[in-house]
C-alpha cells in the first residue's frame, strides 16, 4: 500500500467543448491513482509468448504486469497479475487488477475485487477511493459519494477525493457545493491546476462571472497548453459585457487552437452585439467551415439575416439547424416568425404550431407563440 501512496500520480483528460450557449461545458475526468511514469521505458515491455512459457517470481509477474498496464495492454496484465495472487495474496496486486477491469470497461468485476478487498483488511482505507471511482462509473452516485468520504476519513489530505467529489456535485448541477469541494481540493494541494479550472466552471454556472475569471486565469498560469480555458475567460468576460476583453481571449484561443470553431462562434456573437454583421457572419460561417455539425452557429447566422431582413436566407439557415439537432426549438420559433415577416401566413401558422406541438409551456418563447399564431 505504501508503494501505491507514495507515487500518487493524476490522470486527467480534456474534453472539447461541444456547446456553450448556455455555458455548461464539458469537464475533465475523474482523478484516478497511478503509477511513477518515471521509471518505465517501452523497452520494458515484455514478450507475452515468453512469459508463457516460464514459471516467474512474484516479483517478475508483478514487473512484467506494471509493463503491461503502462503500455495499456490490459488483458495481459490481468493475467500477470492473475499469476501474481497465485503466488500469495497481495494488495498492490489486488488494486492493479481491479484497475485493469476498470480500463476495459468491465466496471462490475472491478468493483467485485475492489470490495474483496475490504472482506480481507477492513481497517484498508485505499479500496475506498477506487470503490467510490467504480461505484461512480456504474452510477452508483450515493453509493460512490459515501465511499469517497469513508476514504477521506482516512486520508484527510487527497486533493484527488475532494476534486471527484466536486466533479460528482457538477454533474449533478449542485454547484455550490462543487465550488466548495473544489476549494478543499485545492486548499489541499494549491500547485495543481485542474481544480482551478473546475472551480471557475462552478462559479460561471452561478453567475459569478469575476470569480471564473480569477479562477482560470489561476489555471493558465499553472497550465498555460490548454487552449479551451482561453475561450471559457472570454465567455466570462462576453458575460459581463466586456467585449474586448473576450475578443482579446477568444483570439488567444485561436492562436493556440486555429481549427477551435467555438471561438469563431464566440467572435461571431461579439460582433453582432456591437452591430458589425458582416464581421458576425464571418466568424460565424469559419466557425461552421470547421465543424459543419455546429448547430448553434446556423442559428446565430440566421439571426445576423434577420437583423438585415433577409428573411429567406434566415429560413435557409434555421432549416440546416434540423440536420444536427432535430426540432430545435429556437430555430422553429424563428422560422416562423420569418415567415410571418414574410407576410406568408400559412406557412409561418404551420411553423408555429410546430414549435407549440414539441415546446413545453414553461419554454421562454412559448408564450410568444401562442400569441402570434392566435392572430394569424
Amino acid at each position: 500500500m505504501k508503494k501505491l501512496i507514495s507515487v500518487i500520480i493524476v490522470i486527467f483528460i480534456a474534453y472539447s467543448l461541444s456547446f456553450y450557449t448556455i455555458g455548461k461545458e464539458k469537464g475533465y475526468k475523474f482523478l484516478d491513482f497511478g503509477i511513477n511514469f518515471d521509471n518505465f521505458s517501452s523497452e520494458n515491455n515484455s514478450d507475452y509468448e515468453d512469459i508463457n512459457e516460464k514459471d516467474l517470481s512474484f516479483e517478475e509477474y508483478f514487473k512484467k504486469g506494471e509493463d503491461f498496464f503502462l503500455s495499456a495492454r490490459y488483458d495481459e496484465a490481468i493475467e500477470m497479475f492473475e499469476n501474481c495472487l497465485n503466488k500469495e495474496e497481495n494488495l498492490d496486486a489486488n488494486i492493479y487488477l481491479g484497475r485493469c477491469y476498470l480500463m476495459t470497461e468491465n466496471n462490475e468485476q472491478a468493483l467485485s475485487i475492489f470490495n474483496s478487498i475490504l472482506e480481507k483488511d477492513i481497517n484498508n482505507g485505499l479500496p475506498y477511493f477506487y470503490i467510490a471511482y467504480t461505484q461512480n462509473k456504474l452510477g452508483l452516485i450515493e453509493d460512490a459519494i459515501n465511499s469517497y468520504y469513508i476514504y477521506l476519513g482516512f486520508f484527510p489530505d487527497d486533493y484527488a477525493a475532494y476534486y471527484n467529489l466536486g466533479l460528482i456535485n457538477f454533474e449533478n448541477e449542485d454547484y455550490t457545493s462543487a465550488k466548495e469541494l473544489f476549494t478543499q481540493s485545492i486548499n489541499k494541494n494549491n500547485k495543481y491546476a485542474v481544480p482551478y479550472l473546475e472551480r471557475g466552471r462552478s462559479y460561471f454556472m452561478l453567475n459569478e462571472y469575476k470569480k471564473s475569471i480569477t479562477d482560470y486565469k489561476q489555471y493558465i498560469t499553472l497550465d498555460s497548453t490548454d487552449y479551451t480555458v482561453y475561450f471559457k475567460t472570454g465567455l466570462s468576460y462576453y458575460n459581463l459585457n466586456k467585449y474586448d476583453s473576450a475578443i482579446y481571449f477568444y483570439n488567444i484561443a485561436i492562436d493556440k487552437n486555429p481549427s477551435y470553431n467555438n471561438a469563431y462562434n464566440g467572435l461571431g456573437r461579439i460582433y453582432f452585439k456591437k452591430g458589425d454583421f458582416e464581421k458576425a457572419k464571418f466568424n460565424y460561417l469559419k466557425s461552421i467551415e470547421l465543424d459543419r455539425t455546429f448547430y448553434e452557429a446556423y442559428n446565430n447566422l440566421a439571426d445576423v439575416y434577420v437583423k438585415e431582413k433577409d428573411y429567406e436566407s434566415a429560413i435557409k439557415e434555421y432549416r440546416k439547424v434540423h440536420e444536427f439537432d432535430n426540432l430545435n426549438l429556437y430555430a422553429l420559433y424563428s422560422e416562423a416568425l420569418c415567415f410571418e415577416q414574410l407576410g406568408n401566413k400559412q406557412q409561418a401558422k404551420q411553423a408555429y404550431q410546430m414549435y407549440l406541438n414539441n415546446a413545453t409551456e414553461e419554454h421562454y418563447l412559448y408564450k410568444e407563440a401562442k400569441s402570434r399564431v392566435s392572430k394569424l
